[in-house]
């Protein structure tokens, strides 16, 4: 909630503050591997407890990685790694933020990022492999922590550095949480100018914002937490099914892009992208298999869902655009259609401003006006005839609809269909609301609105 309120209020200039934790985390992982690796050049670097208490158990001898439930974990630890490399698409989504040349910085951040991500990630995984860093059942410690505390020791500075990384990681991590604020709802008003999302998205708060698309993703996150219980596990397989998911189409779609275009190197940019759709589509396949019962089931039936209503929304869009492409031409589509104006008031209560309001649809000059009250009490209904019959200010009668499901849109709505029917006559309702001055507590002119 905290991100959300600063996002709402333009967290994003304050970039420079979330850029800290990621640089201290480049600097803890960065120092850890360091010392790791001089260590293990000297043979200095100790092994992890593989036998310990609770670690997650590495298979039975004579067992090969290939056999059986060997290769599912296998291929489950690649779905789970490939969540790791996730964060990239931020940039991609958030282009328009740059400074100018907008194109050329973005290109050089993605890079950047890439190659600090593949050497942290390569490096913690050879560092687990040289240390024996193996993962518990509960979760704790991590492999990170284990790794830290192998290669620093258990002096001062051994403490020093493993709570350096651990304080790194917590930091990252919870910034890394602002990460769908800044790129969801660009992304979101793009689909939403494309027409596949409701056009709300695309409109920005008084601080610039995508206000729509921050609240809209907040509600989803709050009930995501609430539903998994805010387990990690389960989350991790919801959030990488859907990044991957974006991934194979968007490599497929680049692919399609590049085959139609005949453009300088046309066949290494097919290749890059078709074999980014293809090794993206094998993690999700991979993931929707193995965190089917963690959570994944969940994807798997609202993806074809979500597409669905894509669809329709794309739908309901192209035919509203194609009715006002339908109009007649300048100068006629403005222009008035039908030949009996009716004006009906609304009456709740006999005061002055149903009185004016009668005034003022009379001014309009219609060919008819109509006292209109809708009944949700008989009763009432019956006295409010009579106190109108008795007051005698105005020669129009007060008409009764009956409402006894008390559902006034609905009873208003079928009202103007049935005196629009002939499809001659336009109506106007008017609703009198009486309002007073702010500093004394005198009525003021009462008016229809």
């Amino acid at each position: 909630m905290i991100l959300v309120y600063g996002n709402l209020r333009g967290l994003r200039e304050a970039g420079r503050v979330f850029a800290v934790p990621a640089y201290l985390f480049i600097a803890a992982v960065g120092l850890m591997l360091a010392v790791g690796l001089a260590r293990w050049a000297f043979g200095d670097l100790p092994h992890a407890d593989v036998h310990a208490q609770g670690v997650v158990p590495l298979g039975t001898p004579g067992e090969g990685w290939l056999y059986g439930a060997s290769l599912f974990m296998v291929l489950r630890a690649f779905a789970n790694g490939g969540s790791s490399l996730t964060g990239l698409e931020a940039i991609s989504n958030g282009i328009s933020v740059f400074r100018e040349p907008q194109g050329r910085n973005a290109r050089r951040t993605l890079v950047t990022m890439s190659c600090v991500l593949g050497v942290l990630v390569l490096g913690v995984s050879g560092l687990a492999h040289l240390t024996h860093a193996v993962p518990y059942t509960d979760g704790t410690p991590t492999v990170i922590a284990q790794e830290a505390r192998l290669v620093f020791g258990s002096g001062v500075f051994g403490t020093a550095g493993l709570v350096f990384v651990q304080l790194a990681t917590a930091l990252i991590l919870y910034t890394g949480a602002n990460t769908p604020f800044t790129g969801f709802p660009y992304l979101a008003s793009f689909v939403a100018e494309d027409r596949f999302l409701p056009r709300q998205l695309t409109r920005r708060g008084h601080r610039l914002a995508f206000s729509t698309g921050i609240i809209t993703l907040a509600v989803v996150a709050l009930a995501l937490l609430l539903v998994t219980d805010a387990n990690v596990d389960r989350l991790v397989a919801l959030y990488a099914i859907g990044v991957f998911t974006a991934f194979t189409m968007a490599g497929a779609g680049l692919t399609v892009h590049h085959a139609r275009r005949r453009e300088p190197g046309r066949r290494w940019k097919i290749a890059v992208n078709a074999t980014a759709a293809v090794v993206s589509a094998r993690v999700v396949l991979i993931f929707a298999v193995t965190k089917f019962t963690e959570g994944a089931w969940l994807v798997v039936v609202v993806f074809p869902l979500g597409v669905w209503a894509l669809i329709r929304i794309n739908r309901e869009y192209r035919a509203e655009a194609a009715e006002v492409e339908s109009l007649p031409p300048a100068g006629q589509s403005d222009r008035p259609r039908r030949h009996r104006p009716v004006v009906c008031v609304l009456v709740d209560a006999v005061d002055p401003a149903v009185f004016h309001a009668l005034r003022y649809a009379h001014e309009l000059r219609p060919d008819e006006v109509r006292a209109v009250h809708i009944a949700v009490d008989a009763v009432r209904a019956r006295r409010l005839v009579a106190r109108w019959q008795a007051v005698g200010t105005t020669d129009v009668p007060l008409e009764v609809v009956d409402c006894p499901d008390r559902r006034l849109e609905r009873a208003l709505a079928e009202l103007a269909v049935h005196e629009t029917a002939d499809g001659h006559t336009v109506l106007t309702l008017l609703i009198a609301r009486r309002t007073y001055a702010s500093t004394t507590s005198t009525p003021m002119e009462p008016a229809p609105s």
